[in-house]
């Protein structure tokens, strides 16, 4: 049975805001802000609460961690103690309420009372909705934290993005992609992770290099991703062919000579002489020459790696090459998908980290 909201907030006193995931309140004399993160089932906590004279409530509570299972990242910072608790068990609701308690235990141990978060006065304060989180404030910290807010807003909303930054930062996702792509497939792997690799890539330092991603700068780096996811495949299938040809016990030179003497013997003989001298009928040795003059052809016409790369389509099709395609499909397929997936998962919190309002207001 999964955690239920409606029941929870019935049982506890709490009100639960849908849109926001979080339940605020009261509990036991403590404003408390709960935020339920519903794919992975855990609550953040939170208690405005301040720290009374000779008691190290940072410390306090990171001990306190150690002895109870299943509470992670518990710290006590600018009045605020905050923590995150995993909902387990068949009965999750239960669970939480127990887990609640332990807390309340905690803070009521310690002896702390509630504060504003601001400046940590324990009187005449309210609960606020700042992003996502309840927290306490009194009247002049609050009309300050919004003040602080929407200037921080107006500051992001001018801000204009630096082409070059961007531009910058997406090249070096490339760039990763393709050292990761080529790495794995070097190593007979395929690139599964290469295009999430070098769309986080990408997206962090086009960010950090321009300031800001626009949705124009955004699709600019994911379309460059999917290009390298695309090219840098076809790169190593094409340097293979490259070393292949390389290998061959003879070269294009060698290989013609061969030919001029297939040609004398076909031009010359007779088919019964051909049978008696060569062992093989005069179309299996047209068929010889005819396959020995392509290999020439071949060997010449791609010299290296780009020439192989750039003629790759023709290689394709070639008997030597043709059952290489499925796998370089397969590898193109992977590196496109998961660019898409990584740039589905990050790029509209990102767009909307940078271009989105703050939310801030007074819970009744």
């Amino acid at each position: 049975m999964g955690f239920h909201t409606q029941r929870f907030a019935e049982s506890t006193g709490l009100c639960y805001d849908k849109k926001e995931c979080v339940f605020w309140g009261e509990y036991f004399g403590y404003p408390i802000s709960l935020c339920w993160n519903a794919q992975r089932n855990y609550l953040i906590f939170t208690f405005c609460v301040d720290q009374p004279e000779g008691v190290d409530m940072d410390a306090a509570i990171r001990e306190w961690q150690l002895q109870h299972a299943g509470f992670t990242n518990c710290q006590y910072q600018n009045n605020m103690l905050r923590g995150v608790f995993v909902i387990r068990g068949r009965k999750p609701n239960e669970a939480t309420i127990d887990n609640l308690q332990l807390l309340i235990e905690f803070l009521q141990q310690k002896r702390v009372s509630p504060c504003c978060a601001e400046c940590g006065t324990t009187t005449g304060h309210y609960q606020y909705l700042l992003n996502g989180t309840a927290l306490s404030f009194c009247s002049g910290c609050a009309d300050r934290v919004d003040q602080a807010y929407a200037a921080n807003q107006e500051e992001q909303t001018n801000r204009k993005a630096k082409p070059i930054g961007v531009a910058l930062g997406a090249l070096i996702g490339a760039a990763v992609l393709v050292i990761v792509t080529y790495i794995l497939y070097e190593l007979g792997y395929i690139a599964y992770i290469s295009g999430a690799a070098g769309v986080f890539t990408a997206l962090f330092c086009a960010k950090k290099f321009g300031g800001k991603i626009t949705l124009a700068g955004g699709l600019f780096t994911v379309a460059l991703c999917l290009l390298v996811a695309f090219l840098t495949p076809c790169f190593c299938v094409a340097k293979d062919f490259s070393e292949h040809l390389q290998s061959l016990d003879m070269n294009s030179a060698e290989i013609r000579e061969m030919c001029v003497d297939l040609k004398e013997a076909m031009d010359t003989l007779t088919s019964e002489e051909i049978e008696s001298y060569i062992g093989c009928t005069r179309a299996e040795l047209q068929q010889t020459y005819d396959e020995a003059l392509e290999m020439a052809d071949l060997m010449d016409d791609h010299p290296d790696t780009w020439a192989c790369f750039v003629d790759l389509a023709a290689l394709m099709k070639t008997e030597m090459f043709s059952p290489a395609k499925g796998e370089l499909i397969k590898n193109i397929l992977w590196g496109v998908l998961s660019v898409i997936i990584a740039a589905c998962c990050t790029l509209p919190g990102i767009i909307r980290s940078d271009n989105g309002k703050y939310r801030f207001r007074q819970l009744i």
